[in-house]
């Protein structure tokens, strides 16, 4: 038997979604539905699209806590925890540090190396910086011809690419650049995990 909740038990909730990232339609899918679930559990909840003014949104509902349904930067980064944190209001995932780290794999792994963990070699490219067929070359020599390029901070696979060879890496990294500056890191055959 699916429990109820009382209302007052958290008070009234705030379902952040939307936002300017490119993942926005994924981000509206996935704050109706958990609107749609906080609602049939009987949750006083409302839904802030956070491409509007958020903090006045906040205030003027009386929010007590925030669910984040926000994907891609301001929703993952830490930008709206911080935000959140600053007003007092409890939300649901990781904390500020935490998120900002996790969003920025470029910082992400440098950590990992300073801490002795293994992770893919890796070159990047800065956002505004052209990769000519010189460095290309190079890149490719020292990595690899099998690469993934990746926007640094962007997730849900937004500006990503598998290439092979240094034409695939030039064009690869054009695309990853529209989003922010670029990872390339050394293919690693084996099972993936999301």
């Amino acid at each position: 038997m699916k429990k109820q909740y009382n209302k007052l038990d958290y008070g009234k909730v705030a379902v952040l979604m939307g936002g300017t990232s490119a993942e926005r339609d994924i981000s509206l899918l996935s704050g109706n539905a958990i609107y749609q679930g906080l609602i049939a559990n009987g949750i006083d909840a409302i839904k802030i699209d956070s491409q509007q003014p958020v903090y006045q949104s906040l205030i003027d509902n009386k929010i007590d806590r925030a669910f984040i349904a926000l994907h891609g930067r301001d929703g993952e980064d830490g930008v709206i925890q911080g935000f959140l944190r600053m007003l007092n209001i409890p939300f649901t995932g990781s904390d500020t540090a935490s998120s900002s780290l996790a969003m920025n794999k470029l910082l992400c792994k440098r950590i990992w190396l300073q801490m002795g963990l293994k992770t893919a070699e890796f070159a990047e490219v800065d956002q505004h910086q052209i990769l000519d067929s010189n460095r290309a070359s190079t890149i490719v020599a020292q990595l690899g011809k099998q690469l993934f390029v990746k926007p640094i901070r962007e997730g849900s696979s937004v500006g990503m690419s598998k290439v092979n060879g240094v034409d695939e890496l030039i064009v690869a990294v054009q695309k990853a650049q529209k989003y922010d500056g670029v990872l390339i890191e050394k293919f690693i055959d084996g099972q993936e995990y999301t």
